[in-house]
C-alpha cells in the first residue's frame, strides 16, 4: 500500500494516493507494528498529505499517530488525544458531522482507555460506536470496535450498579461476541 501510495503521489493522482496511506496506516495498527516503527512510517504519509491537501486522510492518520504516541509516552490524561498530531481541544469541533473520523476517534478513544484500565471510560463509548460503526462497515478496523466493545464489556460488567446496567452489558456483550465468533470461524488466521 505504502509503494502504491508513493507511485500515485508521482502519478498525481492525490486522492487514491492518500487513500493507500491510510489504509497502511490501519493495516500496521491491526498488525500491532512497534510503536516506535509505527510512528515513523505515518509520520512520512502524514506529511504527503498535508503536502496534497488530503485533509480527511490526513486527519484519520493523525489520529492513529497520537494515539500510538499516547501509548509511548507517558502522561497525566493518557486517553486524551491532545499532542503533536491531534487536538480534541481544538480539532473535535470541526469534525461534528463527519461521521467516518468521528467513528475512528470513539474507537482510538475507547481502545485507550481500555488500555490504560479505565473500563467505564472504555464502555461509554460503545452506544455511540454501535450507531456510528456502519461508516467502516467495509473498512479493515471494523472488527477492532468488536474486539475492544466485548473487552470494554466484561470489564465493566463486575462494576454494573444493578440488573437493568448489567442486561445491557451482557446484550452488547453477546452481540460482540457473536461478530467475533463469526470472524474466527470463517476466517480463522
Amino acid at each position: 500500500l505504502k509503494e502504491y501510495g508513493h507511485i500515485g503521489m508521482k502519478q498525481g493522482v492525490f486522492e487514491y494516493a492518500s487513500y493507500c496511506f491510510g489504509n497502511c496506516t490501519t493495516l500496521m495498527w491491526i498488525a500491532g507494528s512497534p510503536l516506535p516503527f509505527f510512528l515513523i512510517e505515518v509520520e512520512e504519509c502524514i506529511r504527503l498529505c498535508q503536502r496534497t491537501k488530503q485533509e480527511v486522510t490526513r486527519l484519520i492518520i493523525a489520529l492513529f499517530a497520537q494515539a500510538a504516541q499516547n501509548l509511548t509516552e507517558k502522561s497525566e490524561q493518557s486517553a486524551k488525544l491532545e499532542g503533536k498530531w491531534f487536538s480534541e481541544e481544538h480539532m473535535l469541533q470541526s469534525l461534528e458531522g463527519n461521521v467516518f473520523i468521528l467513528t475512528f476517534y470513539r474507537l482510538l478513544k475507547m481502545t485507550l482507555y481500555y488500555l490504560f484500565g479505565d473500563s467505564q471510560e472504555a464502555y461509554g463509548y460503545i452506544d455511540e460506536l454501535l450507531k456510528s460503526r456502519t461508516s467502516l462497515f467495509s473498512h479493515n478496523i471494523y472488527q477492532k470496535i468488536s474486539f475492544y466493545g466485548a473487552l470494554s464489556c466484561i470489564s465493566r460488567l463486575s462494576n454494573a450498579e444493578n440488573d437493568v446496567e448489567s442486561r445491557g452489558m451482557l446484550e452488547k456483550l453477546e452481540l460482540f461476541e457473536g461478530e467475533l465468533k463469526l470472524w474466527a470461524e470463517t476466517a480463522p488466521m
